[in-house]
């Protein structure tokens, strides 16, 4: 997209940044099309995009901000399935706790699992997952909060662990965790959590940074925000506020890609168990 309604993307971005809260510069981006650049009060937009070297001007209808759109042909991921005889996948989306038992045996001769958090979890698993894939108990993250007989200071006060109470056989196969910036909060602490086992390595993009319990500030004027009331570190003490989760190997997406409709993360995810 080179122009909307006859403003330069660039502009646009560097307009729309100052406004738009976040905790980097990966999420903004993230939130600015749907907050900002793809709204209108007008029932169409005018777009100039940069097609196969080409530049074309379209006329976009627009929909009501509550329509749930799919485009044609983009198919509903299930919770879990084989996606060959090698390699299993799960859309932490879709996927319940409840379903576990029923995913163990589906997996049982796999090689490789892929956990796809790119949606936000449906079900919280820490604990429950994570004592699949890991066949001991230890800590993945360490919580802190402020020390209110001493303002100003902050202290680390919990301690988060996960895995079986006794060492037990667990899924003897790998496991790759696909992250991006829709990797946020509970995500990214499901991603702490699985990366506390050896045979899991995480691959994707810079996720949210934005992990942590969250308070809400009520403002004069009915006006509110939140904030991480508590700071999130992994056991080495290094944080993921703003920073997010630790990534093993970086892989972005490509605008040929998008175009050819591939899942370029997913690819990559296959590629790896696959001549692991």
């Amino acid at each position: 997209i080179v122009s909307i309604n006859g403003e330069r993307i660039e502009k646009l971005v560097k307009k729309y940044l100052p406004i738009t809260p976040a905790s980097n510069y990966d999420t903004q981006l993230r939130d600015l099309p749907w907050n900002y650049l793809m709204r209108s009060k007008d029932e169409q937009m005018q777009f100039v995009v940069k097609r196969n070297g080409r530049l074309i001007k379209l006329n976009i209808t627009t929909l009501k901000g509550k329509s749930n759109y799919r485009a044609p042909g983009q198919k509903e991921k299930e919770a879990y399935y084989l996606i060959n005889d090698q390699i299993g996948y799960v859309n932490a989306g879709k996927y319940l706790n409840s379903e576990l038992p029923q995913m163990e045996k589906m997996f049982a001769n796999s090689k490789g699992i892929i956990v796809d958090l790119r949606e936000y979890p449906s079900d919280f698993m820490p604990y429950t997952f994570a004592s699949y894939i890991k066949s001991f108990k230890s800590m993945f993250l360490k919580l802190s909060t402020v020390d209110y007989s001493n303002p100003g200071t902050f202290v680390i006060t919990d301690s988060a662990y996960n895995g079986p109470a006794k060492n037990v056989e667990s899924y003897n196969g790998k496991v790759v965790v696909i992250v991006n910036s829709d990797t946020q909060s509970q995500g990214e602490f499901t991603t702490m959590a699985f990366q506390s086992s050896p045979n899991v390595i995480v691959i994707g993009s810079q996720t949210a940074g934005a992990d942590g319990e969250v308070t809400t500030i009520v403002l004069p004027g009915g006006i509110y925000t939140r904030i991480s009331s508590k700071g999130v570190f992994y056991p080495n003490n290094s944080s993921t506020q703003g920073t997010g989760v630790k990534i093993n190997l970086i892989v972005k997406p490509t605008i040929k890609g998008i175009m050819d409709g591939k899942d370029e993360l997913l690819e990559k995810a296959i590629n790896i168990l696959t001549n692991n």
